[in-house]
């Protein structure tokens, strides 16, 4: 600024003197003009020189190294955990906080003066010389880099650098300055996230089965599925993702339900299990069973729905398997007590509601174990799959036949319907039943049953042809009626059973012998056999 006004006086002394003499204002005279201009040549002169000290002190100050902080400065940049740097245009440090210590091992005045490479891990140099060069560059603001310093130990350590350029104090870049992070925690934890990501990946790709997650859309949009989705579906996981669409791979008959229920699901936020057919890539057809539940965000926002797909078709074949071997006796083709004895719980409900009676009647085969021991065990199943077969024909009457167990039958009947060749049983005059002290509806109870008895002895009684050997054979049949005290199927198979086994009411012309579990009801066919002694049969 003081060489400015220095130049402005000496030009204004020259030209006040020459617009003077000019205007005749002052005498032009030779002397006068030497005068003037010798004062205009020293201002300017000192202009001059006060110019050249003022670029000498900018020069100087230039070439001087940056200022070092001050004490506080220096207390306050090591009391920060992250470790504070400063380099050179070469990477030489030219300062380290105390964190690069605590940090590395390594004590800060030894490294000052030392390149900042001699620290990097060899595999990380390559990147940071060219991050450093990238800072020095005009124009360039920050750059951030992960890295890894070779501690006084020799561990590696991780840290995330952050530099920017460093300006001289005549605007030029003559360094960088950074902070670096210690991140090796971290590192450790993303290691051992990826770790457990390739072994929860190695483990669903040999799960039997698919793992996935994907959309709430109609087509049930994939986003990931594991490789078991191969051997499930016939697809390739990359033609799952994105394009195949799911719900065309589920039955037609249950997309529907499928779709229905998962829905209901998910508004109550329930985890689902769900089983239903799927049709492969080859058009086969699989049971599947689904287990999967909705991932939700903090807003309760639904992101997608994640779960596994396992291939059921071998456990449904033999669910279903079981269900008929609990539903039929695999000799005989029969129903099973089981199921005999849920017809038995119908018929008591049935008969709460429309006060119809039934009985139940057990036909135990008399003398099977002689008859393997003569013809050998493959005859005698073979005899009671021919007794099972005759005994079935009494379903077109309405009965339920089934085997109870070994060479035991079970006859479900109800009563005052008619008899297999058509006819009702003719009931006979209440006088003769004064004696037993029976209601009407007990003795046609009775009777009916007994009628149905006759109808099974009349079953039985033509020989069984079994390889060409004709074999006859008798029975006992014991009878329980509903209205005999029994509340439930067990009651009626263990009463039905005792009766078997005091069966000694002979029915005429046949080798069926029969009784009652009720003392009443016996008492009762024993008054109506007596009257019906002289009856034909």
């Amino acid at each position: 600024m003081l060489s400015l006004w220095l130049y402005l006086v000496g030009a204004a002394t020259a030209c006040a003197y020459a617009l003077g003499a000019s205007m005749a204002w002052i005498p032009a005279s030779p002397a006068l003009a030497v005068a003037s201009l010798t004062v205009a040549s020293i201002f300017i002169f000192s202009a001059e020189l006060c110019n050249r000290r003022a670029h000498m002190q900018a020069a100087g100050r230039a070439s001087l190294p940056a200022a070092p902080l001050a004490q506080d400065d220096h207390s306050l940049v090591d009391g920060i955990d992250d470790i504070v740097f400063q380099t050179d245009t070469d990477a030489t440090l030219t300062f380290l906080n105390r964190s690069w210590k605590d940090i590395t091992a390594l004590d800060t005045r030894d490294c000052v003066g030392h390149s900042f490479f001699d620290y990097v891990h060899p595999d990380d140099q390559a990147l940071n010389r060219e991050q450093l060069l990238k800072v020095l560059q005009p124009g360039q603001e920050t750059c951030r880099f992960e890295t890894r310093l070779i501690c006084r130990d020799g561990r590696q350590c991780w840290v995330d650098v952050r530099l920017k350029p460093r300006h001289g104090r005549r605007g030029g870049i003559n360094g960088a300055t950074g902070i670096m992070t210690d991140i090796n925690s971290r590192k450790r934890a993303e290691d051992l996230l990826r770790a457990r990501d390739r072994s929860l990946s190695t483990l669903l790709d040999h799960l039997p089965g698919m793992a996935f997650r994907c959309r709430n859309d109609r087509a049930w949009t994939m986003e990931f599925v594991s490789d078991g989705c191969f051997e499930l579906t016939g697809h390739e996981a990359v033609d799952l993702l994105d394009h195949a669409s799911y719900d065309q791979l589920i039955h037609p008959e249950d997309r529907a339900y499928v779709w229905d229920y998962v829905q209901s699901q998910l508004a109550r936020r329930n985890a689902f299990h769900l089983r239903y057919r799927i049709r492969t890539r080859e058009g086969r057809e699989r049971w599947v069973e689904e287990r999967s539940r909705g991932v939700f965000a903090g807003n309760g926002t639904l992101l997608a729905i994640e779960g596994f797909i396992s291939d059921i078709s071998d456990q449904k074949r033999d669910e279903e398997r079981v269900t008929r071997e609990s539903l039929r006796d695999a000799l005989t083709g029969l129903k099973t007590r089981a199921l005999l004895g849920e017809f038995i719980t119908a018929a008591f409900e049935a008969e709460s509601a429309a006060a119809r009676p039934f009985a139940l009647l057990c036909l135990d085969v008399d003398n099977l174990a002689r008859i393997n021991e003569r013809h050998g065990r493959d005859i005698g199943d073979k005899l009671l799959r021919s007794v099972g077969q005759r005994l079935s024909r009494l379903c077109r009457a309405g009965a339920a036949v089934g085997r109870n167990r070994g060479e035991e039958f079970g006859i479900l009947v109800h009563l005052g319907q008619p008899l297999p060749d058509g006819r009702l049983p003719a009931l006979p005059d209440m006088a003769a039943f004064v004696g037993a002290d029976a209601g009407e509806e007990h003795v046609s109870a009775v009777i009916c049953a007994a009628a149905w008895a006759e109808a099974i002895a009349a079953l039985l009684d033509a020989p069984f042809e079994i390889d060409d050997a004709a074999i006859s054979v008798g029975a006992r049949i014991g009878i329980a009626l509903s209205i005999d005290g029994s509340h439930d199927a067990d009651a009626m198979f263990r009463d039905a059973g005792r009766a078997v086994c005091t069966a000694q009411s002979q029915i005429p012309n046949s080798a069926v012998r029969y009784a009652f579990a009720g003392a009443q009801s016996q008492q009762i066919a024993q008054v109506w056999r007596h009257a019906a002694g002289e009856l034909p049969r």
